[in-house]
């Protein structure tokens, strides 16, 4: 990657990151938001998203969804077939460095959320730019090459949605401060 690039992308990161973000542990039932984030490339994407909105309509929590299709390209429908609450954003929706368009920053940055969980492994850069500036209480993934993004990371050679439902199941054990 060219110097330009980097610098770009180390801006962007700037301009959005969260400066003095803790991790805040709290109890499924007291969870109100999530934002969930996947990519297409993902083996078994569609099952791992599927297991964590159903477990979030189990607690109430409302989930928005942020789907990366990076080979595809937007047709003329702004967001596909994607529920209310989702979105989608394609290749044709990245700028040349990586990041996605601010009309989709705004949308998806703006928010504080109280729980991330992202699906995708291996991690591209848009989706690590996304969930690094994203404003989340707690960050749970499963990419294991990069640790220091996430507060609970699940690892090992078991499936993707194996280690959702462990993940899942670990966030629902969590006892939070009273």
């Amino acid at each position: 990657m060219n110097f330009i690039t980097k610098h770009i992308r180390r801006k962007k990161e700037l301009l959005f990151a969260c400066k003095d973000r803790k991790a805040v542990y709290m109890p499924a039932e007291k969870l109100s938001s999530a934002i969930v984030i996947g990519d297409a490339a993902t083996p078994e994407n569609e099952n791992m998203l599927s297991l964590v909105r159903k477990w979030a309509s189990d607690y109430g929590i409302t989930a928005y969804t942020v789907y990366f299709s990076l080979k595809a390209r937007r047709g003329r429908d702004k967001n596909g077939d994607a529920a209310k609450g989702d979105l989608v954003l394609f290749r044709n929706d990245i700028r040349l460095a990586g990041i996605p368009k601010n009309d989709f920053l705004k949308e998806i940055l703006g928010k504080r959320y109280d729980l991330l969980i992202c699906t995708a492994s291996p991690l591209p850069y848009p989706v690590e730019f996304v969930v690094k500036c994203c404003n989340a209480s707690f960050k749970a993934g499963i990419d294991e090459s990069r640790i220091d993004l996430f507060d609970m990371l699940v690892t090992g050679d078991k499936s993707g949605s194996e280690k959702i439902e462990f993940m899942l199941d670990s966030i629902t054990k969590i006892k939070g401060e009273d």
